[in-house]
């Protein structure tokens, strides 16, 4: 047997806004109101793939299609658009943590946020260093490439 290493524990993927923004467009309730918002999106590089907004409405997965616009796969360019009031960002409560200002970033829908489970990287008994490298890459493509 081999072992399973925790990278990162359960984690949510936060709304984010800043006050300028919100005293603008209004504050949104509930998933319906995401439509007259601008979203800050995510863009995978690998394949070209827009992430769309999963939310857990009272445990039933929710998929939100919201007009985005500014796309990135740069983690500072959107929490820079969620500071210039450009619209609602998407950050990972662990980025969302790191950010020097993150008490003026406003969350928004926080009983809709998903919780994304804990992230493990496992290994095979007496694996030598390159296997081991080999599969945090191939588990790490598998998770995040899709």
């Amino acid at each position: 047997g081999g072992g399973a290493r925790p990278l990162m524990k359960p984690f949510r993927e936060g709304l984010y806004a800043f006050s300028a923004y919100l005293s603008r467009h209004g504050t949104p309730e509930v998933p319906a109101d995401l439509c007259h918002h601008q979203l800050i999106g995510y863009r995978f590089i690998t394949n070209n793939r827009i992430l769309p907004l999963l939310l857990n409405d009272r445990g039933e997965q929710l998929t939100v299609e919201m007009p985005g616009q500014l796309i990135s796969n740069d983690i500072d360019v959107m929490a820079d658009g969620i500071r210039n009031g450009l619209g609602i960002g998407r950050l990972f409560e662990p980025v969302w943590q790191l950010q020097p200002d993150r008490e003026r970033f406003i969350p928004v829908m926080e009983s809709y946020w998903k919780t994304y489970p804990p992230v493990y990287l496992y290994y095979p008994k007496n694996a030598g260093k390159t296997k081991r490298v080999k599969a945090l890459i191939d588990f790490l493509i598998s998770t995040t490439g899709r």
